[in-house]
């Protein structure tokens, strides 16, 4: 499992940079998105990744399918960008990102870890099923206030400075 998982941390590396290529291509610079301050559904999803890591990351690797995009042929949000005409600047970065985690099979990243788990216990399973609604609470209301923010008339970035 432990290899497993370093390969696809290993396969992640660099993601940010990709990620970091768009913005730039859209007038956002590093040091501007340094200054600014995420959404706080952004926040309490990632505390609670880093949590169930910490903490229990039998949960955590349930996680990694749905963030990783599951087992897709097409990534929805980057036909949206192309039917949207965004700039291919823009696009192409994130494209491939989405192609990464495509041909990597990411999104089966889950049932690869836990196939190296011979048994888990009722107790493991019952508590990955109890908080299984709670992620996906949380990945929803990521998303939703993503959705929020953007679709009014807001700066790209919320500066820490004005907050």
């Amino acid at each position: 499992m432990r290899r497993k998982f370093n390969e696809f941390y290993c396969e992640e590396l660099g993601h940010d940079r990709l990620l970091l290529k768009a913005l730039e291509a859209i007038g956002l610079t590093e040091e501007a998105l340094f200054m600014s301050a995420p959404l706080r559904e952004t926040v309490a999803l990632c505390n609670a990744l880093s949590y169930w890591a910490r903490h229990d990351p039998l949960f955590f690797f349930t996680t990694l399918g749905p963030l990783e995009g599951g087992n897709v042929e097409v990534d929805s949000y980057v036909l949206a960008m192309r039917e949207k005409k965004m700039p291919d600047a823009f696009v192409s970065p994130v494209e491939t990102h989405a192609n990464i985690n495509k041909n990597s099979e990411h999104g089966l990243l889950t049932r690869e870890l836990f196939e190296s788990v011979r048994v888990v216990s009722v107790a493991d399973a019952t508590r990955i099923l109890r908080q299984t609604p709670l992620f996906v609470a949380m990945y929803d209301q990521f998303y939703s206030a993503i959705w929020e923010y953007y679709s009014k008339d807001r700066g790209l970035l919320r500066p820490v400075a004005i907050i």
